[in-house]
């Protein structure tokens, strides 16, 4: 079946556009998203337009003198999502502009040109679970993280297939056992993943709370988002590890912007356990940390 969108659709249905807003001003009744690193001139320019307009007021020149002018906005100048949150994007980029270069190659086998079509699924799938854990929503991240790992898996698994008919009889969930034989831990990554997934006892226990006044339920937290960052983080590292293995030689024809797409792979893997390093150093003791930060790999070694 052919995906076709049309414009009653779009018209109904548009995308929203992907960014990640972390503050807005409390006292209006609509929300304006902003990001707490924008310089506060511009929280104080949004502020004037909004107080005026909610005042009806025709002028945002005296509204900034009158009612902004003094007024100061907390901004930060460093925190560790902001950073964690950068290291991944250069990461989704890397991989987003190397897959395009590789896939337009010619002369595959019907397995490799599925494989790194799933693959190129991959960038924009780890850009929502930014967004996801940013909301502090680590169980929602860890369905999203599963299935990115199960889509790599597959793809790993189909890769050298010659036919269609052979490529359907592939079980996703079942290819993370092979690709654990190429990437030692992916399979132990995968069962912390599932038990999440499965709602086992030991796992969601982490989402109640107990107290004098009854039991309640814990949809979204920050320890919740620092987990589902450093989860992040390590689905990245197996993005990247798996592209290292799968395309090797295909990398030594990428242009990019470093002259060598396979010389990136160590680097871009070092960056990734510096930012699980960053997340470590916040919580250095939480015992899902020091689990999932054993799964933001090194490079792998590619025969």
């Amino acid at each position: 079946m052919v995906h076709i969108v049309s414009k009653r659709v779009a018209d109904q249905f548009p995308i929203f556009l992907h960014e990640n807003y972390d503050t807005t001003f409390p006292q209006l009744p609509f929300s304006i998203g902003l990001k707490s690193t924008y310089p506060e001139e511009l929280f104080k320019r949004i502020a004037a337009a909004a107080i005026s307009y909610q005042a009806g007021l025709s002028s945002i020149d005296y509204t900034y003198k009158r009612y902004i002018g003094d007024k100061s906005y907390t901004r930060t100048e460093y925190r560790t999502d902001f950073d964690v949150e950068k290291i991944i994007t250069e990461s989704t980029s890397w991989m987003s502009s190397t897959l395009r270069q590789i896939s337009e190659e010619l002369g595959k086998l019907d397995g490799s040109i599925i494989a790194e079509w799933t693959l190129l699924r991959v960038p924009m799938s780890i850009d929502f679970l930014v967004g996801c854990a940013h909301r502090g929503a680590l169980f929602e991240s860890v369905l999203i993280a599963r299935a990115i790992l199960e889509q790599i898996s597959w793809a790993a698994c189909i890769d050298r297939l010659h036919n269609f008919e052979e490529i359907h009889a592939v079980s996703a969930t079942r290819s993370v056992g092979h690709f654990n034989k190429k990437l030692p831990g992916v399979g132990r990554f995968y069962g912390w993943m599932s038990s999440h997934a499965h709602w086992l006892p030991e796992r969601h226990i982490q989402a109640m709370t107990v107290s004098q006044d009854g039991t309640g339920m814990v949809f979204a937290s920050s320890r919740f988002k620092m987990i589902a960052m450093l989860l992040t983080v390590a689905i990245s590292s197996v993005a990247i590890n798996a592209i290292a293995l799968m395309r090797s030689d295909e990398l030594q024809r990428v242009n990019s912007p470093t002259g060598d797409a396979k010389r990136d792979i160590p680097i871009l893997c070092r960056k990734l356990r510096k930012a699980a390093q960053m997340i470590s150093r916040v919580s250095s003791k939480d015992p899902d940390v020091l689990e999932l930060s054993s799964w933001v790999f090194q490079p792998a070694r590619v025969k």
